[in-house]
């Protein structure tokens, strides 16, 4: 008896396309797949410089909201240029570089966030994605072509898919 038909809870799913037509062909049919994504395909897009408005007026405006010092570090175009240098403007990316600065800050102690620490991160914990944000700054086809995941997806697929029968 499958719960499924009987249960019907709204789920997110964030999956890599190509981890996603492994799944469809192994695990759901036919109609479980439709069922599973008829909330649609919504692309979350990386930033494209650090003056984007989406990363400047949204996403940096919103993480120095979250400070977990007394001293608030400012939000100045040169510390975004850093952030989105060591992050290529990846969200998954520059959140982790946020709050592993943060750490960093913690374990020497201090009153306040500085640039030292979002450097400190990167190179410390963030070390083995640097090779991939500099393809990415690059935006060099060579380097990117070294990162399966970072290679231009297949917009056919994904036409296909949601395609009304």
């Amino acid at each position: 008896v499958s719960v499924y038909f009987e249960v019907f809870i709204e789920i997110l799913l964030l999956i890599v396309y190509e981890k996603f037509l492994l799944l469809n062909v192994t695990i759901f049919r036919g109609d479980y797949t439709e069922r599973l994504i008829t909330g649609g395909y919504h692309e979350f897009v990386n930033d494209k410089s650090a003056i984007d408005p989406y990363f400047e007026k949204y996403m940096m405006k919103n993480l120095f909201q979250y400070q977990w010092f007394s001293e608030k570090l400012e939000n100045t175009s040169e510390l975004r240029q850093l952030i989105y240098q060591l992050s290529a403007g990846i969200p998954r990316i520059y959140i982790a570089l946020w709050y592993l600065a943060h750490h960093s800050a913690f374990d020497r102690g201090a009153k306040c966030l500085t640039k030292a620490d979002f450097i400190h991160a990167s190179n410390q914990y963030m070390s083995p994605l640097k090779p991939a944000i500099s393809a990415l700054l690059s935006n060099k086809p060579n380097m990117l072509s070294v990162y399966e995941d970072l290679l231009p997806r297949d917009d056919m697929f994904w036409t296909s898919m949601f395609a009304v029968k």
